[in-house]
C-alpha cells in the first residue's frame, strides 16, 4: 500500500509539473528578439535615447529602406543629435542591412522654463516592401524612466516624453 501511495504521489508530481510547463511554454516561446536602433539626443543639456525595434526575423526588410525620427521640441529649447548607431542584432553584433538612419528636430510652442521639457519622438519607416508588415517598437527613455509604445512598420508610431 505504501509503494503504490508512493507511485501515486510520483505521478501526481509529474503531472502537475507537466501541466505547469505546458502552461509557461507558449510564453518562452512567444518571446520576440529584437534587433535596435539607438540614437541618443541632448534635449535642453539632458541626455535622452531614443530606441527603434525591430523583430530580428523582420531585419532584412528594412534593407535599402528609411528611418526617419522627427524630434518635436519648444522652440527655444536646443537639442541635437549625440550619437546614432546602426541597427544591432540581439547578440550586439551589427546587423548586415543598408538603411538610410535620419533624426530631424522640429519646433514646438516655447518652453516657459519650468517643469519637465516635452517633446514627441515620431518613427517613420519608408522606403520597404509595403506588403511586408512587421511590428516596430519605439522607446523613448530618460534616467531609468521610459515610455515605449508598438506599432507597425507602414505606420508612423509616436511617443510623447516629458524630459527632466
Amino acid at each position: 500500500m505504501a509503494k503504490r501511495m508512493s507511485l501515486l504521489r510520483a505521478g501526481l508530481s509529474a503531472a502537475l509539473s507537466l501541466v505547469l510547463l505546458l502552461a509557461l511554454a507558449p510564453s518562452a516561446f512567444a518571446k520576440i528578439s529584437w534587433c535596435d536602433e539607438d540614437p541618443v539626443l541632448n534635449i535642453g543639456g539632458r541626455l535622452v535615447s531614443v530606441v527603434v525595434r525591430v523583430p530580428e526575423p523582420n531585419i532584412q526588410e528594412l534593407d535599402g529602406g528609411k528611418v526617419l525620427i522627427k524630434v518635436t521640441v519648444p522652440e527655444n529649447v536646443d537639442a541635437s543629435l549625440v550619437l546614432l548607431t546602426p541597427f544591432l542584432n540581439p547578440d550586439g553584433s551589427t546587423a548586415d542591412i543598408s538603411v538610410e538612419q535620419e533624426v530631424v528636430f522640429e519646433e514646438s510652442d516655447d518652453y516657459n522654463g519650468k517643469g519637465s521639457i516635452p517633446i514627441r519622438v515620431e518613427l517613420e519607416i519608408s522606403g520597404i516592401d509595403e506588403d511586408e508588415e512587421f511590428p516596430v517598437q519605439l522607446v523613448v527613455s530618460q534616467d531609468g524612466r521610459s515610455v515605449q509604445k508598438t506599432g507597425e512598420s507602414d505606420g508612423d508610431v509616436s511617443v510623447r516624453f516629458s524630459v527632466k
